[in-house]
């Protein structure tokens, strides 16, 4: 006789595996219209499951990974996108360091009878 498994039930905040292909993931959201459930893999993707999905996944509750924060951190687009108004400063403080030091080894270069 085959044995019927029963999915454990999606709960926010709980980590999962699949035991076809070992994705870890943890649930995010459940839409309490739909009944649809976000879950976060470990690797930082986002999808949603149908709860027949879910049903037809092979699961099982794993305990939290160990190194998940840095997956499951939000990026921010916008630090990326707009110049920091920091860098500029630095990189003409830099430029006018690497000047001067030029001008000094040129001076101590040169000859005493063209001072």
């Amino acid at each position: 006789m085959f044995e019927t498994r029963v999915n454990p039930d999606p709960i926010v905040g709980n980590w999962y595996r699949r035991l076809d292909n070992y994705d870890e993931f943890v649930v995010v959201a459940i839409d309490e219209d739909s009944g649809n459930i976000e879950v976060q893999f470990f690797s930082g993707d986002v999808t949603e499951i149908t709860p027949d999905e879910w049903e037809a996944f092979d699961l099982e509750v794993i305990a939290e990974p160990e190194d998940w924060s840095g997956a499951l951190e939000p990026v921010d687009d916008s630090e990326e996108s707009e110049p920091s108004s920091i860098q500029p400063a630095r990189a003409e403080y830099e430029e006018e360091d690497m000047l001067r030091m030029e001008d000094e080894a040129e001076r101590e270069t040169r000859p005493t009878d063209e001072l």
